[in-house]
């Protein structure tokens, strides 16, 4: 539900529609129409896959959200699995 509240937030979205378990969104453009459809496919606990989110948050401008949004909820830090090894 966060994901999505912060794609309808975007100011690149034209416009969206529902399509049974489907959302389309168009993003504002003057490339050709399926170059600027995303589309979001609810699933069991209206997850979202990790590529997608990412890539979808990259083309609509909230990428950092998105990054706070994974390390308060999901405790994921980009790079933070990495520990020095001592010598």
């Amino acid at each position: 539900m966060f994901f999505y509240q912060l794609v309808c937030a975007s100011d690149k979205v034209q416009a969206q529609e529902q399509i049974g378990n489907v959302i389309v969104i168009l993003v504002k453009g003057d490339s050709a129409v399926h170059k600027r459809l995303i589309y979001l496919r609810k699933t069991q606990g209206n997850a979202v896959l990790y590529m997608q989110a990412t890539a979808t948050a990259l083309r609509l401008g909230f990428l950092n959200e998105l990054m706070q949004w994974y390390v308060d909820n999901r405790n994921w830090k980009d790079g933070g699995y990495f520990v020095p090894q001592e010598n």
